[in-house]
C-alpha cells in the first residue's frame, strides 16, 4: 500500500546547524530531535484543530513519527501523517425506501447499499487522507466512468506554509536552549 506524503523543509537554519556542529554528536543528535519534535508538535496542533470532522477518525489518527539515519548522522526525518490501527466501522448511510442510500447535500443519489453491505463501511484514515488532500474523481462504480471531481484542500501543504515561521523559531530556542545548557554560551 502506498502512502503519500507532504514534505517541507525549514529554511533558515544555516546558523543554527553551524552552531550544532560544535556539539559532539550524541548532543547534537539529541538536540535535533528535541527542536523538530517541539516544531513538530507545533504543526500537528494546528492540524488537529483544523482537519474537517466526519467520523473524527482522522483527527484522532495523527501521529509524529520520527526517523534517524544511521549513514548519516544528522539527519532527522519528521513524519506527520494516519497512524495504524484507527480503523473503524461507521455508517453514515440514510434509510431509503429498500435500501441504504448516500446521498449528496443537494439531494443527487450517490450510491445504494444493500442492508448487509451498510453495516461493512470501514473508514480507515490511512487509505483517505491522500484523497482529502489531493483531491479525487467519483465514479459511480469501480472502474466506471467518472461523474464528477473533488478538489483538494491541501490541508498539509497549507499548514505547513503557515506555520513555517513559527516552527523556525521554536527550532532556533530549542537548539539555543541546548547550547546553553551545554556551553553556558548564547546563540546569535
Amino acid at each position: 500500500m502506498a502512502f503519500f506524503g507532504v514534505t517541507g523543509e525549514v529554511r533558515g537554519a544555516r546558523e543554527i546547524i553551524a552552531k550544532l556542529k560544535q556539539l559532539p554528536v550524541h548532543m547534537r543528535r539529541r538536540t535535533l530531535i528535541r527542536a523538530l519534535s517541539a516544531g513538530a508538535g507545533i504543526i500537528k496542533g494546528a492540524l488537529t484543530s483544523t482537519v474537517a470532522v466526519d467520523t473524527g477518525l482522522l483527527r484522532s489518527s495523527l501521529g509524529v513519527k520520527l526517523r534517524r539515519y544511521r549513514r548519516r548522522r544528522d539527519t532527522i526525518g519528521i513524519t506527520i501523517k494516519p497512524r495504524a490501527g484507527f480503523r473503524r466501522v461507521v455508517n453514515p448511510l440514510r434509510r431509503g425506501k429498500n435500501k441504504f442510500e448516500t446521498r449528496k447535500k443537494s439531494g443527487e443519489l450517490i450510491a445504494t447499499f444493500s442492508k448487509a453491505e451498510a453495516r461493512k463501511r470501514i473508514r480507515n484514515p490511512q487509505r483517505y487522507a491522500h484523497l482529502l488532500e489531493l483531491g479525487h474523481v467519483i465514479r459511480r462504480k469501480e472502474g466506471g466512468p467518472a461523474f464528477g471531481r473533488v478538489t483538494g484542500n491541501e490541508l498539509f501543504r497549507r499548514t505547513l506554509n503557515a506555520k513555517e515561521s513559527r516552527v523556525r523559531r521554536v527550532i532556533h530556542d530549542k537548539t539555543a536552549q541546548e547550547l546553553r545548557n551545554y556551553r553556558g554560551g548564547q546563540l546569535g
